[in-house]
This record gives structure tokens, C-alpha cells and sequence, in this order.
């Protein structure tokens, strides 16, 4: 913050969006710091309280941001290795990929833009079924044309999270 710079802010603010061509929507899926046993659902005493910078549920995908601070770490390259045991992709960035979006950069988002391709494709050819039903193609759909807020199980569903939030209150 001495600086002003926030590479992972850019990074969610205009990179994203610059990048992922056909798949610029899943900025609007991205959740940022994500604890990484309600990622994963599974319990790793090492990541105890151990977040990632940004990760995409649907399409199994995360980013981080890696500073000085990360170069050779062991525990990243743990948890890069656990996740993807359970099928999760992790790309790395450099905060200085970030700045100059140099080849590096330009590969790495190539490979998630590939990646988000694929997941796409197991989707439609139904191969992969996502938990909630809904697939990348419906998500793309939905911010592409917007969403018909008179169907009946939209109603419902914004009837269920009104009445969920009610109850959290």
C-alpha cells in the first residue's frame, strides 16, 4: 500500500476482463480470498487458515499473486499439489507478470482462457455435471442476455435467499 501499486486489484479489475475473451463473465463467478478448506471441503492441518487470492468454483480454477515473498516456497507448492489432487487448477502470477503483462502473463491467461475451454466442452458433452446444474454455457447465457426474473424458479430462489437472509439477521 507505500506504493499504491495492488497487482491482485488490477488483476481482478481490468486483466481479467482484457484477457479471457469469451470467457470475461466468470470475473462476475471469481471469489477472492478463499479459505482453502471451504475450497476443498477437506481439512489439511498445514493450511489451517490458509487462503488463495482468487478462485473460480466453476471452473475449477485458481490465481494467485505471488510477491517476493512467495519465490521457492515449499508450502506453496504443497498446497499447489494438494489442490490439484482434487482437480483443482492453480496459475501463478508474478506481481511483476502482472505489471508488465509480459509473454509470461499472456501465457498464463492463454492457459486459463484454455483451461475454462475445456471445462466448457466436458460440460456439454456431459462428461462433467456441475454440483448446481448450472453450466458454463449457462452462465455465459445469463450475463450475455440477462436473466428472466419472471421464471418461476428464479422467483423461487430469490424468494429462498430472501427468507435465508432474513434468518441470518
Amino acid at each position: 500500500s507505500r506504493t499504491g501499486n495492488y497487482p491482485a486489484k488490477r488483476f481482478f479489475d481490468e486483466l481479467m476482463r482484457k484477457y479471457f475473451g469469451e470467457y470475461q463473465f466468470v470475473k462476475q463467478l471469481t471469489l477472492p480470498e478463499v479459505n482453502i478448506f471451504e475450497m476443498t471441503q477437506v481439512y489439511v492441518d498445514q493450511f489451517q487458515n490458509r487462503q488463495v487470492d482468487f478462485f473460480i468454483p466453476q471452473a475449477g480454477l485458481i490465481f494467485e499473486i505471488d510477491g517476493k515473498q512467495h519465490e521457492a516456497s515449499v508450502d506453496d507448492k504443497g498446497r499447489d499439489e494438494f489442490t490439484q489432487t482434487l482437480g483443482l487448477k492453480t496459475i501463478r502470477f508474478t506481481t511483476e507478470e502482472i505489471a508488465t503483462e509480459n509473454q509470461s502473463f499472456i501465457g498464463k491467461m492463454s492457459s486459463a482462457v484454455d483451461h475454462m475451454r475445456m471445462i466448457d466442452r466436458l460440460e456439454q458433452e456431459g462428461i462433467l455435471s456441475p454440483p448446481n446444474g448450472l453450466t458454463l454455457r449457462d452462465y455465459r447465457l445469463a450475463y450475455n442476455e440477462g436473466v428472466d426474473i419472471g421464471s418461476p424458479s428464479i422467483r423461487l430462489t430469490a424468494a429462498i435467499r430472501f427468507q435465508l437472509l432474513v434468518l441470518e439477521l
